[in-house]
């Protein structure tokens, strides 16, 4: 901004010149920070690269930005493997994962607090600082005591391993890569470096060495520091704001003096001096809009572009790219300033001057035959002195201007919330394409829409091993029974009953199908112990919906009918969101403090489900329709046994045994005498001794039947016969 030529000093040394001379040197060190750099700052593009080469500039933060950083360490990718299934004749499955450690330089100069971080430009840490993907995280704030990273030492040791004081960076240790193709991906993070806003004369403060005085800026939420020396630094800022340094208090003073404007005096009488010139912009050399590009922190940090008109402008845009954190109405509230600089830059002037002028700060407003300018340049040609006025307007900030930033696109920060497990008794289920073979099982959902998994193990017991079931990646829609009416059929679609549940998230919904849908196996739905079907789902409101059209009891759950309470698990059963549990620990050898383990990314501690089930799924089904027939004294009782593989009823004819054998212990009470029985069919005849024994006694007797299988007995099937 500044040129200092020395010509000749011979005369020029000794008396008051040799001090005017004095303070020119004194000042030539500071206005070469003004001068215009040699190479061009940072562009917008430059900030969302992530890099990792020597020699990159690490840029100093201020306020609040979104930058990509610089990785200063990393890892080789490491390989995991997972061993799953197997046992019994079944193959079991190993899946490969990859992770890796490395390091992101973010600021040189302190910070305060990470926000956001995303990944591939999408959010990998959210506003409440979880992680999306399971991920190490630690953070350096760049202290100038602050310590060696641990990980850093253990792999480079301590001795070569530098604590990276007075530069802020994080540490990412064992790192997920699944969900980025097994590679590191491109981040972005959102840095906080000073708490609250900031005024847009605080950058230059930053840059400049030595006291400051601040006059009056617009207020922005942050920016980035781009240069290899100060110059660099301060020289993007310049055209906004006027900066001068006071020869005698080396003040600096950032932005336009409110102060009487200097006096440059006039040269001696008698000298001879060249007059004054005047030099107007050239055809074609103003813009006619300036534009520009920043940062919108509304959007995300996403680059916005405002532009403004320039009065009298004659030629083309001319764009300016800042590395600059402003919403829409700040950056039209700048770019139309500097639009009206523009305008108003009218004439350049080189004037002569007396020996006061020597005193006068480069970028000082001087007063020159009643008008104001400001002083740009200084020569010494000969005994003459030349200043280089601008006969500018001063940076007068205009009022509030309103931008329009468009509208953005931005990665949704989803909640990760805790993860919710019910395990559920099923029987065997072939319709619509979700066969089951029945047993336990696992379904898992988590509380947040940004839930993606969690490990699931089982084990069998307290004092069991515990065995991996994998990783439960699939939703299904669960919640919990909020409601129901006390009418219920078990045989016939129910047209006046209804059940209200409540879901885990508001993203979760529930669909309408028809009669036929119904049929073929839709809607199937596990509400307490009772598998339901639904063909109608009404939205209440804050999460609840109302079930019609039920066809209730499915496939041998009848009896968990009277039993369904509000707040009893609820969960669409759809076959890839559940996770079976292996045969080996089947309802069968469920000991003592057998439960399922769940561990999801947003859970604080492991969530242990205990395995408290019946296990009615695995047994028999129980008879029904029993009949009796008496012939010369004898009792002859008759049942239809029930089958789990045959609900169809196909061709009419009597359902398929789904055990290996088929045995019946009948239990027969009179007078609060029980008598046991056996039976390998369905019916058994009892002798008329048998009978006259009990009708010594009572004058009715209850009988009771239970299916015999290899899981257990049948729920009773019950009834009383007079005899």
């Amino acid at each position: 901004m500044a040129t200092l030529v020395l010509t000749t000093i011979g005369t020029a040394v000794g008396g008051p010149l040799g001090g005017a001379i004095g303070a020119i040197l004194g000042q030539a060190a500071d206005a070469y920070i003004f001068a215009p750099p040699g190479r061009k700052g940072p562009r917008l593009s430059d900030l969302r690269v992530q890099t990792s080469s020597y020699g990159t500039v690490i840029p100093r933060l201020l306020g609040r930005m979104r930058v990509s950083g610089t990785v200063i360490w990393a890892t080789d990718l490491v390989e995991h493997r997972n061993r799953t299934g197997g046992g019994k004749g079944r193959p079991s499955t190993t899946n490969y994962s990859y992770s890796a450690s490395f390091a992101v330089a973010l600021s040189s100069r302190k910070i305060t607090d990470i926000g956001r971080i995303w990944a591939e430009g999408n959010i990998l840490r959210g506003s409440d600082g979880a992680f999306k993907s399971a991920t190490g995280f630690r953070l350096y704030y760049g202290d100038e005591d602050q310590n060696i990273d641990p990980l850093l030492a253990s792999a480079e040791g301590a001795a070569h391993c530098p604590a990276y004081r007075g530069i802020a960076y994080v540490v990412f240790e064992d790192m997920d890569l699944s969900p980025f193709g097994n590679r590191i991906p491109s981040l972005s993070f959102e840095v906080m470096a000073d708490p609250g806003n900031m005024a847009l004369s605080d950058i230059l403060v930053d840059a400049l060495d030595g006291p400051v005085a601040v006059a009056h800026s617009p207020a922005i939420i942050g920016a980035v520091q781009v240069g290899s020396t100060r110059r660099e630094a301060a020289g993007a800022w310049l055209r906004l704001l006027a900066v001068q340094r006071d020869a005698a208090s080396s003040i600096w003073q950032v932005g336009e003096s409110t102060g009487t404007p200097h006096n440059i005096g006039e040269p001696a009488s008698g000298e001879a001096v060249s007059r004054e010139r005047v030099s107007f912009a050239a055809m074609g050399r103003r813009p006619s809009q300036i534009a520009l590009g920043c940062y919108d922190p509304s959007r995300d940090f996403q680059s916005t572009v405002q532009v403004a008109r320039v009065a009298g402008g004659d030629s083309g845009i001319e764009r300016i790219d800042l590395p600059l954190a402003a919403n829409a109405d700040l950056a039209k509230r700048i770019v139309s300033n500097l639009a009206g600089l523009t305008a108003g830059a009218s004439a350049t002037r080189e004037r002569p001057s007396g020996f006061a002028s020597l005193a006068v700060p480069m970028g000082a407003r001087v007063e020159v035959a009643g008008r104001s300018a400001r002083l740009t340049e200084r020569k010494i040609e000969g005994a003459q002195i030349l200043l280089t006025l601008d006969d500018s307007p001063p940076i007068i900030w205009l009022g509030a201007q309103l931008g329009d930033g468009g509208r953005s696109i931005s990665s949704p920060d989803l909640l990760i919330g805790s993860s919710v497990g019910h395990i559920l008794d099923l029987p065997v289920w072939g319709q619509g394409g979700l066969g089951f073979n029945g047993g336990l099982a696992v379904a898992v959902a988590g509380t947040g829409a940004g839930w993606r998994s969690a490990m699931v193990e089982v084990s069998a017991s307290n004092s069991s091993p515990t065995t991996p079931l994998g990783q439960a990646t699939a939703t299904p829609v669960m919640g919990n029974v909020a409601g129901f009416s006390s009418a219920a059929q078990a045989v016939l679609l129910d047209l006046a009953g209804w059940i209200d549940v409540e879901l885990l998230r508001s993203d979760m919904a529930l669909i309408n199908v028809s009669d036929n849908d119904l049929l073929s196996g839709s809607n199937l739905a596990m509400a307490g112990g009772e598998l339901i079907q639904f063909g109608h789902a009404e939205p209440l409101g804050n999460r609840r919906w109302r079930l019609t059209r039920l066809l209730r009891g499915r496939v041998g759950t009848e009896d968990a009918m009277p039993i369904l309470s509000s707040g009893h698990q609820f969960t669409m059963i759809d076959g890839p969101s559940l996770l079976p549990l292996p045969a080996m620990i089947g309802l069968t050898n469920i000991g003592a403090g057998g439960h399922v383990t769940l561990t999801g990314q947003g859970d604080e501690a492991a969530i242990v489900l205990p395995i408290q089930q019946s296990g009615r799924a695995a047994r028999p089904l129980a008879s029904v329709h029993l009949t009796q027939e008496w012939s010369n004294g004898a009792l002859g009782l008759r049942w239809i046994r029930r089958s789990r593989a045959g609900f169809a009823w196909p061709d009419g004819v009597d359902a398929p045994l789904d055990d290996r054998y088929e045995k019946y212990r009948i239990t027969i009470n009179a007078s609060g005498n029980a008598t046991e029985m056996t039976s390998e069919e369905p019916h058994l005849l009892i002798s008329e001794t048998q009978v006259a024994a009990w009708r010594a006694t009572a004058a009715a007797i209850q009988v009771i039947i239970r299916q015999v299988g290899e899981s257990g007995e049948s729920l009773p099937l019950a009834a009383f016969i007079e005899i």
